[in-house]
C-alpha cells in the first residue's frame, strides 16, 4: 500500500491557518497589554478611571505616608489599594469665589474602621458626576479635578487663576 503525503496547497492551508491564528493571538496580547498600561491612574486620567468601578453613591482616592500608599474607597464600604501615583511635593487648592484667588486646601484626615490616618491627597466623587473641586499643583503643572469635565491641565498656577476667574465671569453674564 502506497502512502499518500500532503500535497503543496494542503500544506500551504496549513501554514495559512498557523500564520492567522498567531497573527491574532500577537495582537490580543499587545490589546491586554496596552489596556493594562491604560489603567494606570494620573492626575491627567483620574477622573475616568475611577468612573470605570462600579460604585452606587461615591468612590474616593485616599493617598497616605507621604503620597507613597494610595486607595480606592468605593462606597465607603470596600478598600482597593493602588499604585501610588503622586509625590509629597504636591499642592491642593480651591478657588475661592468671594476672593477671587485661589486658597491652599488642608486636606482632611481620613477616618477607617480601626484609626484616624493622616492624607496627603484626598479626592472623592459621587454618583451623579459630580466632584470635589479641587486644583493639584504638581511640580509647575496645575490639575484642574473639576465638576463634570474632563480634567484640564494648567501650565501654571497663574494660567489656572485666569480660567477660572474667566469661568466666573462667564457665570455672571
Amino acid at each position: 500500500m502506497r502512502k499518500q503525503a500532503f500535497t503543496l496547497i494542503e500544506l500551504l492551508i496549513v501554514v495559512i491557518i498557523i500564520g492567522i491564528v498567531y497573527t491574532l493571538a500577537i495582537n490580543s496580547l499587545n490589546d491586554i497589554k496596552r489596556f493594562q498600561e491604560g489603567k494606570k491612574i494620573t492626575l491627567s486620567n483620574l477622573k475616568e478611571q475611577l468612573f470605570s468601578y462600579e460604585f452606587d453613591k461615591e468612590i474616593r482616592i485616599v493617598c497616605f505616608d507621604d503620597c507613597l500608599t494610595c486607595k480606592v474607597i468605593i462606597d465607603r464600604e470596600k478598600e482597593i489599594s493602588i499604585d501610588p501615583f503622586l509625590d509629597k511635593d504636591i499642592v491642593i487648592y480651591r478657588y475661592d469665589n468671594e476672593l477671587a484667588q485661589m486658597v491652599r486646601e488642608e486636606i482632611e484626615p481620613y477616618f477607617s474602621s480601626e484609626k484616624e490616618e493622616r492624607s496627603c491627597f484626598s479626592f472623592r466623587i459621587y454618583k451623579n458626576g459630580s466632584s470635589e473641586q479641587i486644583y493639584v499643583q504638581k511640580g509647575k503643572r496645575v490639575y484642574w479635578l473639576g465638576d463634570y469635565f474632563k480634567t484640564k491641565v494648567y501650565d501654571s498656577l497663574d494660567d489656572a487663576k485666569k480660567a477660572r476667574a474667566d469661568l466666573a465671569q462667564k457665570a455672571l453674564l
